[in-house]
């Protein structure tokens, strides 16, 4: 995916969830509150998927590639599990994120690899509204291992374990 494709996925995807709810649902205006995290393709067996969460605990799981389960699936979480995840990010300094690493200039990744996957984090809540595409292969821009932590922290609310599955299932290791 070239660069300018890819943030134009970003621009779509945070247009999205400012104006939608869990898995592109019409809602009313800004009352709408949403996190989700999508992971996109890279060269090999990366997951990938996309998973809102409202602010009633819905998560909404929409597995594409190289997951266990394909498809939409949805279970409720924890209760205050959606504050927990906007406390994460408030946090962790999401909001002074760039929308992009790297940017349409590519002057906000001075070290970069080909043929990674990215992970899209979009936050649309009273506190706090933000979107930031982020390209596994930037390095070496300031704040990276605290978008890193953010995003696995994240991954530890949402417990999408058994619906990813084990990068060994598409690889073969597995019989």
């Amino acid at each position: 995916m070239t660069l300018t494709l890819r943030l134009l996925t970003v621009a779509v995807f945070a247009a999205l969830a400012a104006c939608s709810g869990p898995a592109g649902t019409a809602s009313s205006g800004s009352d709408a509150q949403s996190f989700s995290i999508e992971r996109t393709a890279c060269f090999g067996f990366c997951p990938m998927y996309a998973a809102t969460v409202d602010a009633d605990e819905k998560l909404v799981f929409e597995g594409q590639r190289f997951v266990a389960a394909e498809g939409t699936h949805e279970k409720t979480l924890p209760e205050g599990s959606f504050e927990r995840l906007i406390e994460i990010a408030e946090r962790h300094g999401f909001a002074g994120f760039d929308s992009a690493y790297p940017n349409e200039a590519g002057d906000n990744c001075p070290q970069m690899a080909t043929d990674m996957p990215s992970v899209i984090v979009s936050v649309s809540s009273k506190k706090l509204t933000h979107a930031v595409s982020f390209y596994r292969g930037c390095f070496e821009f300031d704040g990276r291992d605290r978008l890193e932590a953010m995003i696995e922290e994240v991954d530890a609310v949402l417990a999408l374990d058994d619906w990813i599955g084990s990068r060994e299932d598409f690889m073969g290791a597995r019989e």
